[in-house]
């Protein structure tokens, strides 16, 4: 079973663990990478397999804009991270 923790990040906070990060605003929200944005939140996994799994399952799923229908909020679009731990 997949096991994560997921976060919001906070600047300079090292993590130990296989993470990875997700853009939580604006239009391209759900983006991932390696590095982390300044509006981000962070996934925490045990294995780095399941860390590379997700991050090219989240990749392709922001490509196709699928997290553009879980986006809220007024004046600009946010991602949350309850949002996308519903979804995955």
């Amino acid at each position: 079973m997949l096991n994560f923790i997921i976060k919001t990040h906070r600047k300079d906070t090292v993590y130990i663990k296989p993470h990875l990060f997700l853009l939580n605003k604006g239009m391209n929200s759900g983006k991932p990478q390696k590095e982390p944005f300044t509006n981000s939140f962070v996934i925490i996994f045990e294995r780095e397999q399941d860390c590379e799994n997700i991050y090219f399952v989240a990749y392709s799923l922001w490509q196709t804009k699928f997290w553009h229908q879980y986006l809220g909020g007024f004046g600009y679009s946010v991602f949350t991270p309850s949002r996308f731990q519903k979804r995955v």
